[in-house]
């Protein structure tokens, strides 16, 4: 079974899988949920996190919307209504983006709303 980590504010539950740091529910106070179920048969995800990478000239052969929908997210902050997962690179990551760099995924509830944040920085 998937480990979800969930956040909540009085209106709302974000259930969010470490693996991609892939919002996978988002349900009100009833149960009502307004996520896609992510069906297999018609989805390879949820709501991944995606990403291409061009530089310059350069292009890098990266997996289809990148790498970051199939590795392991650290919870790197975590309070009420608000979770931060965070990915560095590695050795995996620079044999096909030879880049230093850092992925913070936030996710904030306020009320009824969601706010998702992709920060990347280039350590």
């Amino acid at each position: 079974m998937t480990h979800l980590i969930s956040i909540t504010s009085d209106a709302l539950t974000a259930r969010i899988n470490p693996h991609g740091a892939e919002l996978w529910s988002l349900a009100d106070a009833e149960g009502r949920e307004y996520m896609t179920d992510g069906d297999p048969a018609f989805w390879t995800g949820h709501a991944p996190t995606a990403g291409r990478c061009r530089r310059g000239d350069a292009t890098y052969d990266l997996p289809r919307h990148g790498f970051a929908r199939t590795r392991a997210f650290d919870v790197a902050e975590q309070r009420e209504g608000f979770i931060r997962f965070h990915l560095a690179d590695d050795a995996a990551t620079r044999a096909i983006y030879p880049f230093a760099f850092a992925l913070d995924m936030i996710f904030r509830l306020d009320g009824w709303t969601l706010r998702m944040e992709a920060r990347v920085t280039n350590t």
